[in-house]
């Protein structure tokens, strides 16, 4: 897979120091996919009813939301509003470094 993305984006005249960026992100997206199994890979969480999905997102995503001191007193005065967050709005992402995550506007 490697050598594909590699000859695809040579053909497409990416600069070699982007090319190179672009191949460290697929060999980390691969390893932290492996470490990390994504959870539409699950088919047998669609079964899951609701209510427990969202028991086991808020369980999931709550550790490391209730870092930022705001989140970490919502899930104290409103725990289940903040599991439905965890339910509705929130999904692991993979960034590397060097990724821009936010945008100014």
């Amino acid at each position: 897979q490697q050598a594909v993305l590699r000859e695809y984006l040579s053909q497409n005249g990416v600069t070699r120091r982007l090319m190179m960026r672009a191949q460290r992100n697929a060999s980390h997206a691969l390893r932290e996919q492996e470490r990390h199994m994504p959870e539409e890979n699950v088919v047998l969480l669609k079964q899951v009813s609701e209510p427990l999905r969202v028991e086991l997102h808020y369980e999931m995503y709550a550790p490391t939301i209730r870092k930022h001191p705001f989140f970490d007193g919502y899930c104290e005065e409103c725990p289940h509003v903040m599991a439905r967050i965890c339910h509705r709005a929130t999904m692991r992402v993979l960034v590397s470094a060097g990724d821009a995550v936010f945008y100014a506007g």
